[in-house]
């Protein structure tokens, strides 16, 4: 009880025995406090019940990556959404261990939420360090050793603008908190939050700094690690993230690391560690597309974000979607890919969700000019959930200066599917049969995969259709014939459809892989449009495909060849069904032909 009692510079006497008694009793009151634990919730509760976000709340997705870092039940929609990510290669949970995760990586484009996410673990953390009664007792390291929780980005200034701004911002933005700070219990400063009397401490830092090498850090934070650079320049992400680590060694499995960054370049730091996070038991990552966590801010369709695509795809696809350029690598050239976006659409249509129960993608027709003066080939490349059900339509057009005929794609869409909703067949077959009453159609194909049936409606109602394979080589063909188009500026692309980004960036991201041997797009891009605006110039100019049964590819043809398609296929329609009626038959022959 002695160790209660304040220093003071006399002796007790009867004069100032009062004066002893009350330090006595607020030093022991501190003492009883400090050694008293307060209810703990967990994170999710945390951010719903102790934390003011004000009208905003977590999205799904946000709550599910918490949840995962912090171990916590998770429910059916969660799992889906897991699944989904597991299986387009964005995220790392594994379903079949049930893993104690102490590391996040998150790496995910602009505006996706993860600076808040991040700063909301950190705030948590330092919320419950100091409701708990003695720290260090509880973790059971030496009294009186500092417990620090640090927030890293790539410069001090960067540090301060961001993550630990927005620290600063949570911090301030729970009741409990601000009510110890009016005590007198924590100092929320500018670059560090603390709690003295428990000796606990919220640093910011930067990647130039090793001063917290050797501290016992419960928490470390890495803002965009993928730019972080030493005083010499070179990139020490991964080095600070190993050394620093080590300082969570007294917390054991209760220690937690968090690296959050956009893509850079390829190899780049952030990549490095999900691929680690891949064969890591404690290490969880996600590799999401900014709308994929955060799809109100960040939506595909927002305004900024189209502007943003706009203005330069290959940037913005590195910036919302992790998707690094590989320019060297490239199979057509950019400047001539850019160059090609000259012409306009001459169609519109409109993406709605349908539910038949489950929500379904379809588009549907807006707006689509009239003509009869020329034919054209439609091109759809299927999918059903993962990858996009893409679509392009062109014709040739001739110029009265030149032999040889320019390739004109004058509408593209795409069926985008996401991880809660899948592709309405139906309503590519519904699209194309609207086209057709406007325009005059003279093949559809498609890839065999999931277009049987719609290929099989298409030439019930007239509309030559044909499901056709592309193996390795043709898909080269294909390629090669898009290359020679665009070197020659033969080649026009539409330059105001809404999958025009896309287009530009999955043309300009086209790689021969194998040994020259496949085309292909890089692991985190796609090349759905790509590949229907290939195969519609293919066949347009004529050169071989592969097509089922071997049947020969319908070239470009006039108004007329193009009727004369439709009667044959008129013509051998009635004679099906004729053929099934044998007191018909002798009358069939009587006809004239059609």
């Amino acid at each position: 009880m002695l160790k209660l009692f304040k220093k003071t510079k006399t002796e007790p006497t009867f004069d100032n025995l009062e004066d002893v008694f009350k330090d006595f009793v607020v030093t022991a009151e501190k003492a009883i406090g400090q050694q008293k634990d307060l209810y703990i919730p967990d994170v999710i509760e945390f951010t719903e019940t102790f934390l003011n976000l004000g009208n905003i709340g977590l999205t799904i997705y946000q709550r599910l990556i918490l949840k995962c870092l912090y171990n916590l039940n998770l429910s059916e929609e969660d799992l889906s959404i897991l699944e989904y990510w597991k299986s387009t290669d964005k995220t790392t949970f594994d379903f079949d261990i049930k893993n104690k995760y102490q590391i996040l990586v998150i790496q995910a484009g602009r505006r996706s939420s993860k600076t808040l996410l991040a700063g909301i673990i950190a705030t948590y953390e330092f919320f419950c360090l100091v409701r708990i009664g003695n720290p260090q007792a509880y973790y059971k390291i030496a009294s009186g050793s500092p417990i620090g929780i640090l927030c890293l980005a790539t410069t001090s200034d960067q540090a301060k603008r961001t993550i630990f701004r927005q620290v600063q911002g949570l911090v301030k933005s729970v009741p409990y908190l601000l009510d110890l700070e009016s005590k007198g219990e924590i100092f929320i400063g500018k670059e560090e939050i603390a709690c003295e009397s428990k000796q606990v401490y919220l640093y910011a830092g930067n990647s130039k700094s090793g001063s917290q090498v050797g501290a016992n850090l419960k928490c470390l934070v890495m803002d965009e690690v993928a730019r972080f650079q030493s005083a010499d320049g070179d990139n020490n992400a991964l080095e600070l993230w190993s050394n620093l680590g080590i300082a969570g060694a007294p917390f054991k499995s209760q220690a937690l690391r968090v690296a959050i960054s956009s893509a850079w370049e390829d190899g780049d730091a952030i990549e490095q560690l999900y691929n680690t996070a891949k064969v890591t038991p404690s290490m969880i990552g996600f590799n999401c597309c900014s709308w994929d966590i955060n799809p109100i801010i960040a939506a595909r369709d927002n305004e900024v974000v189209m502007a943003e695509y706009a203005a330069n795809p290959i940037i913005a696809a590195l910036e919302f979607e992790n998707i690094r350029p590989k320019a060297a690598m490239a199979f057509l050239n950019y400047d001539e890919v850019r160059r090609a976006f000259t012409g306009k659409s001459i169609i519109k249509v409109q993406r709605n969700i349908v539910y038949e129960p489950n929500p379904l993608v379809e588009l549907n027709l807006v707006e689509c000019e009239t003509t009869k003066s020329y034919s054209s080939v439609i091109h759809v490349d299927p999918a059903i959930q993962k990858d996009a059900y893409a679509l392009a339509m062109g014709h040739l057009k001739y110029e009265t200066n030149s032999d040889k005929p320019l390739v004109v794609i004058d509408f593209i869409c795409a069926w985008e599917p996401d991880v809660n909703t899948q592709v309405k067949l139906s309503n590519v077959y519904d699209l194309i049969k609207e086209i057709h009453q406007y325009r005059n159609i003279l093949k559809v194909s498609a890839d065999h995969f999931n277009s049987a049936e719609t290929m099989q409606k298409l030439n019930a109602d007239g509309i030559p259709a044909e499901s056709v394979f592309f193996s390795n080589r043709t898909q080269i063909t294909m390629y090669d014939t898009v290359r020679t188009l665009l070197h020659e500026n033969r080649l026009i692309l539409p330059n105001d459809s809404f999958w025009t980004p896309l287009l530009q960036l999955e043309l300009a991201r086209v790689e021969l892989k194998n040994g020259g041997t496949k085309i292909d797009h890089p692991k985190t891009g796609s090349k759905d449009i790509a590949d229907a605006v290939a195969a519609v110039c293919t066949i347009l100019l004529g050169n071989p495909i592969s097509i089922n049964k071997n049947k020969p590819v319908l070239k470009a043809a006039t108004v007329s060849q193009t009727f004369k398609v439709q009667q044959i296929n008129k013509k051998n329609k009635f004679k099906e069904k004729l053929h099934n009626h044998n007191n018909v038959i002798t009358k069939f022959r009587n006809l004239k032909p059609i």
